[in-house]
């Protein structure tokens, strides 16, 4: 998975980050660790503006897997939201976005691609597809992304610097993200989460490439 914009680590490709000119929201002040929701509209506008800024990513391999896309998750904490596409083959595509600054200089990180050995999780396990750290407009930022199994109903994570982080947990997909380089050494050490099933029942899982 390619991954826009930093040093994050996804499955196939890599992570874009694209900056921002026009103000925006310093040092993340604006951030929440558990993620707000959207109306349709604004669902629907944050993931056709997701879709622009990945139609050409990679030179365009993706660009027919971008188009035809669902939107899986579709969050906001603060001034920023988050988008994930899912579509065939395991391809999803990941933005993040400071929607506090102006429209064609909007910041934006990610990520795109498709696994290079896809398997389904099982009901009770997760896969990452994104996991590392990357910089927007000059500040790190730290974000964990991929499928989930049909028994896992929320995950959260014990941030040393800010405390639980909750991840939006829809359609099989799950996405966090947090202010600064705490999840950098992710994507090879791996990082625990905490995992709700639909029971009611609670457990950890470990994610890692």
């Amino acid at each position: 998975m390619a991954l826009i914009g930093g040093a994050v680590t996804a499955v196939t490709a890599g992570l874009i980050a694209l900056p921002s000119f026009n103000g925006g929201d310093p040092a993340f002040a604006s951030w929440t660790s558990a993620p707000a929701g959207m109306s349709a509209q604004e669902r629907g506008r944050a993931a056709d503006q997701c879709r622009a800024y990945q139609k050409n990513t990679a030179s365009g391999m993706y660009s027919q897997d971008v188009e035809t896309a669902k939107l899986a998750i579709g969050e906001r904490r603060g001034a920023w939201t988050t988008v994930v596409l899912a579509g065939e083959d395991g391809f999803s595509a990941m933005c993040i976005t400071d929607d506090s600054t102006h429209l064609f200089n909007r910041g934006m990180i990610g990520s795109i691609g498709k696994p290079a050995h896809r398997a389904n999780p099982g009901a009770r396990e997760l896969s990452a597809t994104a996991l590392g750290s990357g910089t927007i407009s000059g500040s790190n930022l730290s974000l964990a992304a991929g499928t989930a199994g049909p028994d896992i109903a929320g995950i959260s994570y014990q941030s040393q610097s800010h405390g639980t982080v909750k991840a939006t947990v829809n359609l099989g997909h799950f996405a966090l993200w947090l202010p600064g380089e705490e999840l950098q050494n992710a994507s090879s050490r791996g990082m625990e989460v905490e995992v709700t099933y639909r029971d009611g029942t609670t457990g950890t899982s470990r994610l890692a490439f």
